[in-house]
């Protein structure tokens, strides 16, 4: 497994432990391709949360235009649209 495969996975692990400890009812649990609007898991309040902890947590600025609904919608869609931000050098 490359270095960005490794890295790829822990950051959607990373996510999905946020999600599952933060947001996640009693006797729920959050997988990569779980629909987080669709399913009420997220609301605008706990996006705004999750987009906080993903800046912080590495070390990026979002663009406004990125946090959409559709970009995130799933773990997977979270991760492609930040693994954008990251330098793949």
């Amino acid at each position: 497994m490359t270095t960005m495969k490794i890295i790829s996975a822990q950051i959607k692990e990373d996510l999905l432990t946020y999600l599952n400890k933060r947001i996640v009812k009693v006797n729920e649990c959050i997988f990569r391709d779980t629909e987080l609007f669709d399913s009420s898991i997220l609301d605008s309040f706990e996006l705004i949360s999750l987009v906080c902890y993903i800046e912080d947590k590495y070390h990026i600025a979002l663009k406004h235009e990125d946090i959409t609904v559709k970009n995130f919608s799933s773990v997977d869609s979270i991760f492609s649209t930040i693994d954008d931000y990251f330098d793949h050098d």
